[in-house]
């Protein structure tokens, strides 16, 4: 139920954050940051409920998977960095 939950939750969070893509040309992108961006981390959470978290985290940070996950955090904690502490929409 929790795997379920957590991908129809970001799923849902992603599609009503290309809602808020038309807010860019507007200077609003602060809500298309942050609907985006929890989109696309609540749905990895997910299948912790299925093999335990502790199991995922190994899975995520094993020798093979490691660099595909710190460019993917990075990337996500660039969009929060670009919108909320530079101000930039060009760089989003």
């Amino acid at each position: 139920m929790g795997l379920v939950s957590c991908c129809i939750l970001g799923y849902l969070l992603q599609i009503i954050s290309f809602g808020c893509f038309f807010e860019i040309l507007c200077d609003s992108q602060t809500s298309f940051a942050l609907t985006y961006s929890l989109g696309s981390i609540i749905p990895i959470f997910g299948p912790g409920f299925l093999i335990g978290f502790k199991k995922q985290f190994e899975y995520m940070f094993d020798k093979e998977k490691q660099l595909r996950v710190m460019i993917y955090a990075t990337s996500v904690a660039a969009s929060f960095l670009s919108v909320y502490i530079f101000k930039s929409k060009f760089l989003f």
